[in-house]
């Protein structure tokens, strides 16, 4: 049983992993092999979890309408008893699937986890050297929550717009070559409120950015600062819009578009060089 299957892969995952669960947030300094083993354990509950909630969900249906028909049994000669029966069982059945449904529903993760942070990590593992650390910081909670709102406007007695700032995913790491590299992704909701006489409407509206600074190990005059460290790196930024779309408020089910998102990298590195070598 699918339910089940879930039920046990989440049994034996690690109190962090559970912690991340539930909370929808993680963060630390582990080597990208650590990282990737929790994740990859996470992911394959979720890929579980996702198949196990929707066999649960329509088993719930299923089993609410067919309790309904078991009252009109007697219809095919049988005794109204067992119809009475039939429906009970298959009562039963699926308060039992509601129940594991909201459960499950509980536990989800959003896609981004297997779609864009565990093939980000696979990358990133191949560019580090072994045993350096990589620090994330990820937040799948979505832009709803009263910290991340960033400005509130109201724009008369009926509009109010409420601009939210959603920066769920950060890394920083250094490269094998040296180079130190800092990712963050940054999901910017406006929500407008309208007020009407009837029925009240509210619209939504998002861009996906992407912030790198990089840090490479060589000297460019005009762009020359010192670390903490004592040396001397070309601190190069990069801003660009990853997406821009309409969306809810619950943002985490706007997958990254992965290929987009290493062509930016991509290109952001062809920059620096075609700096360097100017």
């Amino acid at each position: 049983m699918k339910t089940l299957a879930a039920l046990k892969k989440h049994a034996g995952l690690t109190a962090v992993q559970k912690t991340f669960i539930k909370n929808k947030k993680m963060s630390g300094a582990y080597t990208p092999e650590k990282w990737l083993k929790t994740v990859q354990q996470v992911s394959e509950f979720d890929e579980l979890n996702d198949d196990a909630r929707k066999t649960a969900g329509w088993s719930a249906v299923g089993g609410y309408l067919f309790s309904y028909l078991s009252g009109y049994i007697f219809l095919f000669g049988l005794p109204r008893i067992v119809g009475a029966l039939i429906g009970a069982v298959l009562l039963l059945f699926a308060i039992a699937n509601t129940y594991f449904y909201f459960s499950l529903r509980r536990k989800d993760i959003p896609d981004n986890l297997r779609q864009f942070v565990e093939p980000m990590l696979t990358i990133l593992s191949e560019d580090l050297k072994p045993g350096s650390k990589l620090e994330l910081n990820i937040d799948f909670r979505g832009a709803d929550i009263k910290s991340k709102i960033l400005k509130t406007d109201k724009k008369s007695n009926r509009i109010t717009d409420i601009y939210y700032q959603d920066p769920w995913f950060h890394g920083r790491a250094r490269l094998y070559d040296g180079t130190s590299l800092q990712l963050q992704i940054t999901d910017l909701v406006r929500s407008r409120y309208i007020r009407k006489p009837k029925k009240n409407k509210c619209k939504y509206k998002a861009k996906r950015m992407l912030s790198v600074n990089m840090g490479l190990p060589h000297s460019y005059p005009s762009t020359m600062e010192k670390t903490k460290a004592g040396d001397k790196r070309n601190t190069y930024r990069e801003r660009a819009v990853l997406e821009s779309r309409t969306t809810g408020l619950n943002n985490m089910n706007w997958v990254v578009d992965m290929n987009r998102f290493l062509n930016l990298i991509g290109g952001i590195y062809k920059q620096a060089e075609h700096q360097k070598q100017g």
